[in-house]
């Protein structure tokens, strides 16, 4: 009875929940017991009841598959009965071969006019995948045409804009294979895209990110088939400097030999990035991949800085091509009139966020003289041209306590050495370590945490 109600999707519980409730008493009846047997069972049940709601909750909340597929495994299986005898297929979750589809996530908020492009484009993919629009409370009518158009794509309407980081890991819960893309709608994939970066993840165990070569795309150059090598840069992998400005590596240069080697990135950009399932398992075990304080932009950079404190590789592949629309780069106009003042509040406070979860204070004293010197540009910048950024404070503040949690669990199992984390400070790429390198051991170091969460060791 305890199962029932703990795992039955709602639809079957109020069909078959008087029938779970009689069961003790019918079974205690045919086996001779006597009625008082059977009302205890129901007394017991009703004391463990919270418990069984607790645990429905959280299994619900953290599902991976939709309820027609789980109504469909409460059926008898096509490889019996009248079914398999007609020669019916039996449905699979595995593409040809026994190969699970890698999932890709599409996290959409108004993006109506980007969707037919972005997914006529996955349509070529040469891997098999497999499609999820989140769509973040859209009012564009993206749903209804991506249902119409698009009835291929697995859609997840949410009731409000989540955002970017949320949105992200309700579509990581729900997918099913070992690797998964996490993109914008305003990106186009070559159709060889997916099959690079998963073979390249194959080959070495060490990576647990990737992105490809990204491609700026103005609207009007938007097409499906737009991901083509050449033409300038949007992003070859995020590097961090000693001023902590993290920026994409060859934005607005013209695409040349400097980026067609494959290189060990600081951290990979969100508008197609290539993820390994036991890499955020292994970096959260919560289910929460993406910190959803965050809301939207650097999310992706706060979740590869966690990964590289433990041990995983992220990986520019340049061989994968996509293009991509950057909305803070079109147009000519200064940032605070091509992006609304909530994403520009969230980009400001996430920039000492970032710092806040992942950054040594040894490493901050040592670079002091270029992260003030950046921070005095930023602020001279604000006063002047944006203080509309400045309330973002009142909320950082509210996160505060929260990110010291969530630091002091990454420091707690960090596999890599401080020293090694500090030659990332420069802002420059690495080489790749060679295909088939195994990932590093999962033993953390022996560190000590102070009550504020600086880490030492």
């Amino acid at each position: 009875m305890i199962l029932g109600f703990q795992y039955l999707p709602a639809g079957r519980l109020m069909l078959f929940g008087p029938l779970l409730v009689a069961w003790p008493f019918v079974r205690a009846l045919s086996d001779g017991q006597r009625l008082g047997t059977a009302l205890r069972a129901a007394r017991d049940f009703a004391g463990e009841l919270p418990e069984v709601v607790r645990r429905r909750r959280r299994v619900f909340r953290e599902r991976r598959i939709d309820m027609a597929e789980f109504r469909r495994s409460l059926a008898p299986p096509l490889t019996r009965g009248r079914g398999a005898r007609r020669g019916l297929p039996v449905r699979r979750v595995e593409a040809e071969g026994g190969e699970l589809p890698v999932d890709v996530v599409i996290v959409s908020w108004n993006g109506r006019d980007d969707l037919p492009e972005c997914l006529s484009a996955l349509q070529r993919s040469t891997a098999p995948i497999r499609v999820l629009l989140v769509d973040n409370a859209s009012h564009d009518g993206s749903v209804e045409y991506v249902r119409a158009a698009h009835p291929w794509v697995e859609i997840v309407a949410q009731e409000e804009n989540t955002g970017y980081a949320a949105g992200a890991n309700e579509g990581l819960r729900r997918s099913r294979g070992e690797f998964a893309v996490i993109m914008n709608p305003d990106a186009v994939l070559a159709p060889d895209y997916v099959e690079r970066l998963r073979s390249r993840l194959e080959a070495a165990p060490s990576i647990g990110i990737a992105q490809g070569k990204l491609l700026r795309l103005s609207p009007a150059d938007f097409r499906a088939d737009a991901a083509r090598a050449g033409g300038t840069l949007d992003s070859a992998g995020h590097l961090i400097p000693r001023s902590r400005r993290v920026f994409d590596r060859g934005q607005g240069r013209e695409d040349g030999p400097e980026f067609a080697a494959a290189a060990s990135v600081f951290s990979a950009s969100g508008a197609a990035i290539f993820l390994r399932r036991a890499m955020w398992e292994d970096v959260a075990p919560d289910g929460e991949v993406f910190d959803e304080s965050f809301f939207a932009y650097k999310e992706e950079i706060d979740l590869c800085w966690r990964a590289r404190w433990l041990g995983w590789e992220v990986a520019y592949v340049p061989e994968a091509v996509a293009g991509h629309v950057r909305a803070w780069a079109g147009k000519g106009l200064p940032p605070k009139d091509r992006v609304s003042a909530a994403a520009r509040r969230h980009s400001w406070k996430n920039h000492y966020l970032l710092m806040l979860k992942n950054d040594r204070l040894s490493h901050l004293l040592l670079h002091l003289p270029w992260v003030l010197g950046w921070e005095v540009a930023r602020q001279g910048y604000a006063l002047l041209r944006d203080p509309a950024v400045y309330p973002s404070y009142v909320e950082l503040a509210r996160l505060v306590p929260g990110a010291l949690r969530r630091r002091r669990d990454t420091f707690s199992r960090r596999r890599v050495e401080a020293s090694e984390m500090r030659r990332w400070l420069g802002g420059r790429p690495r080489p790749l370590p060679p295909a088939g390198a195994g990932a590093r051991a999962r033993a953390p170091l022996a560190t000590t945490t102070s009550s504020s969460g600086a880490v030492s060791g």
